[in-house]
């Protein structure tokens, strides 16, 4: 099991179970339990294909926490995402962590393109 700095992460056991965690300074934030380490490691592999960086809390000037849908019943079941890491007072950032955005080109006049859709008989 790997961390989001793709080093090997710490296992460790406590009487709630078996969890792996960052053990780098300073931590990514990487937790999750033994139970569910397919399921991040899975997850963590999608991120990496992006090529994205963890993404940084604006507001409050630290590393977004990874999260995994773990819904089965949901869609986007196993699916990553990156969301606000503060417990206490936590801000908009949520974003999906497999999804990399795609920039929009620029017109001739170096702005950027609208995107229009025509029916092919008109």
């Amino acid at each position: 099991m790997e961390c989001l700095h793709g080093k090997a992460a710490s296992n460790s056991t406590t009487d709630k179970g078996s969890f792996w965690f960052c053990g780098q300074k300073p931590s990514c934030g990487f937790l999750c339990t033994e139970e569910d380490g397919y399921l991040f490691q899975t997850a963590l592999t999608a991120w990496r294909a992006t090529g994205l960086t963890q993404p940084i809390c604006e507001s409050h000037r630290k590393p977004a926490k990874f999260r995994v849908v773990k819904d089965m019943l949901k869609k986007s079941y196993g699916r990553p995402y990156f969301m606000c890491a503060s417990r206490e007072n936590p801000c908009s950032l949520w974003m999906w962590a497999d999804e990399k955005e795609i920039k929009k080109p620029n017109c001739y006049h170096n702005e950027e393109a609208s995107q229009e859709t025509r029916s092919q008989y008109g």
